[in-house]
């Protein structure tokens, strides 16, 4: 087990190419605040929670800052999970950051955003495979700061909660639901 206590967790700040591991039952990584991948021209750092591992933070933020690229966190595997106590960024204000929870993996915080920087964009949201979920308490967002062509996918029997509304800020974002079993819940759509 790893726990920061207090402050900041960061991979991949100014190197490229980092990647963290947190893999089977039991296993689990704490942050008191955030978990920031790929920070201040950090590029294609990733992190994956696999096998029943355990995530959690404050915030969660994937490609924090201006002109980083590539940067990913996954989450796969029955029992493995992310759990933020506020926001889940895919795509801060880095460019084509993604978020992929697969074969039965979860994730649940409060909001999610997908490509929140100024003229960033490119991100992708995946959920896919049966038990696989993503559950928000207050909605889904991509980027009200022009961040564009943002793609969420709901695939093969996996289901995203948005707990309250998705909301489409910026152009050419694509939402897809596909496959038996898929579900996408939320209150409102615009």
């Amino acid at each position: 087990d790893l726990d920061v206590n207090s402050g900041n967790l960061i991979l991949g700040e100014q190197s490229q190419y980092n990647n963290v591991i947190v893999t089977g039952s039991g296993s689990s990584m704490t942050n008191a605040v955030d978990l920031n991948i790929g920070f201040v021209g950090g590029d294609y750092n990733s992190l994956s929670i696999l096998n029943g591992a355990t995530v959690s933070a404050t915030n969660a933020k994937i490609g924090v800052t201006t002109g980083e690229i590539g940067n990913s966190l996954t989450v796969s595997g029955t029992g493995s999970n992310l759990t933020t106590s506020n926001l889940v960024r895919v795509g801060d204000s880095g460019d084509s950051s993604s978020l992929t929870v697969s074969a039965g993996g979860s994730v649940s915080a409060y909001q999610l955003w997908v490509a929140n920087g100024i003229g960033n964009g490119n991100a992708s949201v995946t959920v896919t495979g049966a038990n696989s979920a993503i559950h928000l308490t207050n909605g889904l967002n991509t980027s009200s700061n022009s961040g564009t062509a943002n793609a969420i996918s709901v695939t093969d029997g996996a289901t995203l909660d948005t707990g309250m509304g998705m909301v489409l800020y910026s152009a050419d974002n694509s939402v897809l639901i596909d496959g038996m079993g898929s579900t996408a819940t939320t209150a409102t759509l615009r």
